[in-house]
């Protein structure tokens, strides 16, 4: 195989794990909103949806102009990738119905403190910060890496101060 092949299978692979969230996401917003829940930030949270769309659109692009060619063993990059989803989904697993790709807060729910919420307010925001800078950087694609990097760190800072306005004890 191209070695350029392996940032689209990587991508694309990318996208449907990105899909599969979105589902979860679905079902998690129709149960809470069936239970009362309300959304916050609706315009905050169409703008990190577009921004995560232009994110892929600016990997693929320069990974298209500048080869994107794995920089390390991409059996590495298979493992790093599985290590970041295991540890993303466990942060799903451990809010269950509550996780959502949207501020969806169900009134009288505490927040979680299990699985990595132990330790971390937010450890899915973690992972996130290391995808969006680490998986273009691997392939090549530096200028991604570095301007969706700083980009996401701003963003972030502003989700995590809207979850805690609509959080109890926040």
């Amino acid at each position: 195989m191209p070695p350029q092949a392996w940032v689209y299978l990587f991508v694309g692979g990318l996208a449907i794990e990105r899909g599969i969230e979105l589902l979860i996401a679905r079902r998690n917003e129709r149960w809470m909103r069936s239970h009362g829940a309300r959304e916050y930030g609706r315009r905050f949270s169409r703008m990190l949806f577009l921004f995560h769309g232009l994110w892929f659109l600016a990997f693929l692009l320069e990974a298209s102009i500048r080869g994107g060619r794995p920089l390390v063993d991409p059996r590495w990059i298979i493992l790093v990738f599985l290590l970041l989803q295991l540890l993303r989904y466990w942060c799903i697993a451990a809010l269950g119905y509550c996780w959502n790709t949207k501020i969806i807060v169900l009134p009288g729910t505490d927040l979680v403190r299990r699985g990595p919420y132990r330790w971390l307010k937010h450890p899915n925001y973690l992972i996130v910060r290391v995808e969006i800078a680490f998986y273009p950087a691997i392939f090549g694609c530096f200028l991604t890496a570095l301007l969706f990097g700083i980009a996401n760190l701003l963003i972030l800072k502003e989700r995590i101060s809207q979850e805690k306005q609509a959080l109890p004890s926040g």
